[in-house]
């Protein structure tokens, strides 16, 4: 079980905004199938149920479901609940995966420990990578270099944390999600850890980055 049990109060924290951003349906089938090996099909009805998700989005078939980042949130939070803090992180390993096919990246992988002494030409090729990876995703995700080699990752979209508040980071899928995400994107091994969250009531939730 996660060691954070979040909540989501009736009245919208003011970090959020006021109207929850669209989240992609067709990733959301893709981590739905990476899901399944997490959980029985009655858990996952049920977490889908408590989303306001209908069951209709595991028909690929069906016509189109519109999800915001507010049912996500609701669902990967559940998911959590069900499952530890470290799976919470492998699932998210593995649902980035799923969706890979559909994040655009460079023909020229940048390797992110070498553009620390490379110049603007490769941090170019990282910020045009990270753009692909937000447009397809619904993200917004920023990167910033730390003096020290480490680095940041911002990100508000709030995908997994919308309209919750609790007393220590609680993305946790995302954390997974997002280290597959440099691995395909930027060609190096990264582990994060969240040091913020919009949970907390901040502006962005924020990791630590270290190369692994």
């Amino acid at each position: 079980m996660s060691t954070t049990i979040p909540i989501r109060p009736n009245a919208l924290p003011k970090n959020y905004p006021a109207v929850p951003a669209v989240y992609p349906t067709a990733l959301f089938r893709l981590q739905v199938e990476a899901v399944q090996r997490y959980l029985y099909e009655t858990e996952l009805k049920e977490i889908l149920t408590e989303a306001a998700i209908p069951l209709d989005v595991l028909n690929v078939a069906s016509r189109r479901v519109m999800l915001t980042v507010a049912h996500s949130a609701v669902f990967m939070q559940a998911l959590q609940e069900i499952i530890d803090d470290d799976k919470a992180v492998d699932y998210g390993h593995e649902a980035f995966i799923r969706c890979a096919s559909m994040i655009p990246r460079s023909a020229n992988i940048p390797f992110i420990q070498r553009t620390l002494s490379s110049g603007d030409r490769q941090n170019n090729r990282i910020r045009e990578s990270l753009a692909g990876f937000n447009h397809e995703t619904g993200m917004n995700v920023s990167l910033k270099w730390r003096d020290s080699g480490e680095f940041d990752l911002l990100d508000d979209a709030a995908q997994h944390c919308y309209g919750y508040i609790a007393s220590t980071p609680i993305c946790h899928i995302m954390t997974g999600y997002l280290e597959e995400s440099i691995f395909y994107l930027l060609g190096a091994k990264v582990a994060l850890a969240e040091t913020n969250c919009m949970a907390l009531g901040a502006a962005t939730c924020c990791w630590h980055g270290t190369f692994g």
